[in-house]
């Protein structure tokens, strides 16, 4: 009778940390989602201050993109990330990119479609594949990086 016992609580256990392991990928999985909806939005409403602050950067690096985030002569230029008009999410699935799933606590596999005023090295148009690398900190699931894996090419 112990032994039914032992096998019931084993089970319940087993089961109740199988199903807390899959809360915890969606609910990462939605902040994750959260994170690269908020990228997008600050990006096409020119947000720099909120689009830099989604990054886990230390004080000179934000200041130094902060700095060319808001210079007029870029903006004006529509030089880099200034030339994005619109930008969707296509999908996200966590990678399985050998190359880049050692890279942080989370990485994604993104695809975005873009619309561009003038294409450069990292913003065309069409839809395109990123590699969005996240790392938890005391202040939760913050972005490390953003990899361009360039455009995807329709079959």
């Amino acid at each position: 009778m112990k032994r039914v016992w032992w096998v019931f609580i084993v089970s319940l256990l087993v089961t109740g940390s199988a199903i807390s392991t899959s809360k915890v990928s969606t609910s990462s999985n939605n902040e994750a989602e959260t994170i690269i909806h908020q990228y997008i939005n600050y990006i096409t409403s020119k947000k720099w201050n909120e689009y830099v602050d989604l990054f886990h950067y230390d004080s000179e690096v934000h200041e130094d993109l902060l700095l060319y985030l808001n210079d007029q002569k870029n903006q004006f230029n529509r030089e880099g990330i200034h030339g994005i008009q619109d930008m969707k999410l296509v999908s996200m699935e966590v990678t399985s990119d050998l190359e880049f799933s050692s890279k942080g606590d989370e990485v994604y596999d993104v695809l975005l479609d873009m619309k561009v005023h003038k294409p450069s090295e990292f913003y065309e148009n069409g839809v395109s594949r990123h590699m969005f690398v996240f790392n938890r900190t005391s202040e939760g699931l913050q972005l490390e990086t953003v990899y361009y894996k360039g455009v995807v090419q329709e079959n």
